[in-house]
Formats: structure tokens, C-alpha cells, sequence
């Protein structure tokens, strides 16, 4: 919870763990202050840090319908462009939900047009059943198998424009219902291992894959 770049003590704690001997070091945020003052030229001087930003429309109008804030995805943009221009590497996660389903296709499409300097990835994320996305459940979450199909539709699509795209290694979709999305992994899905969370449930068979850390 929350907007890191809203802590005073963001940069401190982005130089020890520079200081640290961190290789990579993954800032999750919204952009939306990276175009203000200095903060992205700052944030560009830490050795091995990257951006990873949600941008879940290409427009105010589609930002709005999924998250009730359209008015952040012009500051989101600009911020976007900053980071790029300052030499920041920028990953952009598109969470795939009922909102934004039939436009998958126009978005990569955008994507490929609006950030001239090259993405370091475009990672396709499902909304789940957790946090807001199930309060408002029928609204917004879709079904796996409607989600499947745009998402590797967008997959092919982005990689065939020199976008490095991939499947979220945290939130993405089951791939025993569409098995043609395990050809997009997300780097880290490689070397990833964790616990399955408590509110999380796997049917019997799903002990027997491979791929059932991805679920």
C-alpha cells in the first residue's frame, strides 16, 4: 500500500540498497510525479533501478472505467515519457479486466506508437478475485478463458511490433486453460518460488504441473 513516490525517504532508501550491492532494484509506481521537479533524473542515477507501471487504457476515458481515476492518466503519461527521457528503464503492466477486454488489440497497438524509446517489457496481468477487484467482482473480473484469448492475441501482437512482452509471473492466467501463453513467461517466472498465499486454491490435478507456481 501506497505511492512510493509520496515518501520522503524514497531516494535514501533507493541509495542503500544501491549501497547495499543490489543488482536490480524494481520501483513499483504510479508515474505520476516523475515528470515534476527532478525526481526522475534523481531516480535515473540509481545503478540497476527500473520502473514498473500499471497504465490499464490508452485513454482518460478507458483509465476511468477501470480504476474511477481518469484524471491521473494524463500526469501518468507524462511522468512516463520522463522517466523514459531521463534513461529509466519502464516495464508497463496492462491488468486485463471486463473494462478493458475488447481493447487489448488497440492498446498494444498505442503502446507501439506512443513510447518512441524502447519499453523494457509489457507484462499482461488478469484481475483476480482479491482486494477491490472482488468487491465489485461482476464488473470486473473476467473469465479466464475470454481473458486468455485477448491476452495471447496481445502477446503475438506485441512481440510483433519488438515489443518484449510477456505473462505476468504473479497474477497471471492459468495456463492449462490456454497452454500457448507458456511461450510468454516473465523472465522471473524462471527462478520464481513462493508459497502458495492461504486464499489461494489449486484443484488436485494442479499438483502435477509444472507450471502451478504461475497460478
Amino acid at each position: 500500500g501506497g505511492e512510493p513516490t509520496l515518501v520522503p525517504w524514497l531516494l535514501d532508501v533507493l541509495v542503500a540498497a544501491e549501497g547495499a550491492g543490489f543488482k536490480e532494484i524494481t520501483l513499483q509506481t504510479n508515474a505520476t510525479r516523475l515528470a515534476k521537479g527532478d525526481l526522475a533524473r534523481r531516480l535515473a542515477a540509481i545503478r540497476g533501478l527500473a520502473l514498473f507501471v500499471s497504465l490499464p487504457a490508452h485513454d482518460e476515458r478507458g483509465a476511468n472505467a477501470v480504476t474511477g481515476r481518469g484524471d491521473l492518466h494524463g500526469p501518468k503519461l507524462d511522468g512516463l515519457h520522463a522517466a523514459m527521457e531521463a534513461g529509466l528503464a519502464v516495464t508497463l503492466n496492462h491488468v486485463v479486466c471486463r473494462q478493458n477486454l475488447s481493447g487489448v488489440g488497440g492498446f498494444v497497438d498505442w503502446v507501439h506508437q506512443e513510447f518512441v524509446r524502447p519499453l523494457k517489457g509489457l507484462v499482461f496481468s488478469c484481475a483476480l478475485p482479491a482486494g477491490r477487484a472482488w468487491e465489485g467482482a461482476r464488473a470486473t473480473i473476467p473469465r479466464y478463458r475470454d481473458a486468455a484469448a485477448v491476452t495471447l492475441a496481445g502477446l503475438r501482437r506485441a512481440r510483433s511490433l519488438g515489443i518484449p512482452a510477456h505473462v505476468a509471473a504473479i497474477c497471471g492466467i492459468p495456463t492449462c486453460i490456454e497452454p500457448a501463453l507458456r511461450g510468454f513467461p516473465e523472465p522471473r517466472l524462471l527462478v520464481f518460488d513462493r508459497r502458495i498465499d492461504p486464499d489461494r486454491v489449486m484443484f488436485p490435478g494442479c499438483s502435477r504441473c509444472s507450471w502451478c507456481v504461475w497460478c
